[in-house]
């Protein structure tokens, strides 16, 4: 693990979200993707982060869409993230947050290592733990992609026992000349162990 990788997401654990109290977490957010990455970052009218990284090296028009989500379940209050033997723990009274606090790092750190990368549209929701209510909520107007209905469709495929997903493929170029779209299609099957019914903070952390 890079020392950055480390450091930001431990900045990260010790900022309380739990669903519902998300905004300082946010804020936070919106800043750094700011700072470091040049996004252009806003809330749409639900309280979800949006933000937009410009192209690095690469001149697809098409951009791609890397989402998470900020809130944790409880007990997410105080959380000190503890390193030892190259693992990191929390203290033991609280949760540690890495579901998804460590995917919100490691967005962050594959954009800032990338030496090419076409423009990326971030997306992190509130409430996810409470059955994606951000994702239902989400102003997908606001996306570039294709205008994907990428709310509806997360939310869709998280509730659903089954799905089909049509996957668009990248070429990938050893040589690195300029990001395409393959021309194939491919589908995925996706077989959720979701329950019907959640509990009110959904699963375990």
């Amino acid at each position: 693990m890079s020392e950055r990788l480390v450091r930001v997401f431990q900045e990260m654990v010790r900022i309380d979200s739990e669903s519902g109290e998300e905004q300082a977490f946010l804020a936070y957010l919106s800043d750094l993707f700011a700072r470091d990455l040049k996004a252009k970052c806003w809330l749409d009218g639900h309280g979800n982060l949006l933000g937009r990284v410009p192209a690095v090296n690469c001149d697809s028009e098409a951009p791609i869409l890397l989402s998470c989500h900020g809130d944790t379940v409880k007990p997410g209050r105080g959380i000190e993230p503890v390193l030892v033997d190259g693992v990191i723990r929390s203290q033991g009274d609280t949760i540690l947050g890495a579901d998804d606090k460590a995917g919100i790092a490691e967005v962050y750190e594959a954009l800032m290592s990338a030496k090419r990368h076409p423009e990326v549209e971030i997306v992190v929701t509130r409430q996810e733990e409470l059955g994606m209510v951000g994702a239902r909520n989400l102003d997908v107007s606001a996306l570039r992609q294709n205008g994907l209905r990428y709310g509806r469709g997360f939310a869709e495929l998280y509730h659903h026992r089954r799905a089909v997903l049509r996957v668009h493929r990248r070429a990938h170029h050893r040589a690195g000349g300029p990001c395409r779209h393959g021309a194939g299609e491919g589908h995925l099957r996706h077989q959720s162990r979701q329950p019907r019914h959640l509990s009110p903070q959904g699963r375990l952390d």
